[in-house]
């Protein structure tokens, strides 16, 4: 029997909590003979200014520790991806938008698109959008969404 998806894709924020459970799902569909790719998209918009007025250094400061949080969690799932998955592919996309990822995913000619989804309020989604509800709206391909609070430890 033939895989149901040929070509799937992990659509991750490192800096989010359901990283490892986006990408622990796209190894349980993958593992049925499908090609992985594990997109990282990391907003590194706070830190390509100049340095930051002495105001707003420690602002700066935050968001330089919450990216090298971000780049290792990405090594640890990095390194999770090419254990269990030698042959999958892994590579950042800079820039933290849904704009990166749906490009290498028409790039990539992905089936399958797994990326996580956080239950927000109305007012929360207006205030702060929902990345998730912009890539269901954009998407040209299948999409299976992780609720948060999903379980990273799902075995195949």
């Amino acid at each position: 029997m033939s895989a149901p998806f040929k070509r799937v894709m992990a659509a991750i924020d490192p800096g989010d909590d359901l990283a490892p459970a986006v990408v622990r799902t796209a190894l349980n569909v993958a593992a049925d003979g499908a090609r992985l790719f594990v997109v990282s998209s990391i907003n590194t918009a706070p830190l390509a200014y100049p340095a930051p007025e002495p105001a707003a250094a420690a602002a700066f400061e935050a968001a330089r520790q919450s990216l090298n949080d971000a780049h290792d969690v990405e090594k640890r799932l990095r390194a999770m991806v090419e254990e269990e998955a030698p042959g999958a592919q892994f590579e950042t996309a800079a820039g933290g938008d849904v704009d990166a990822v749906l490009e290498r995913a028409d790039a990539l000619d992905i089936d399958l698109i797994v990326l996580g989804t956080h239950r927000k309020g109305f007012w929360e989604r207006l205030l702060s959008g929902s990345r998730s509800n912009e890539v269901v709206q954009r998407a040209r391909t299948s999409l299976l969404l992780v609720p948060s609070g999903a379980d990273a430890t799902v075995s195949r």
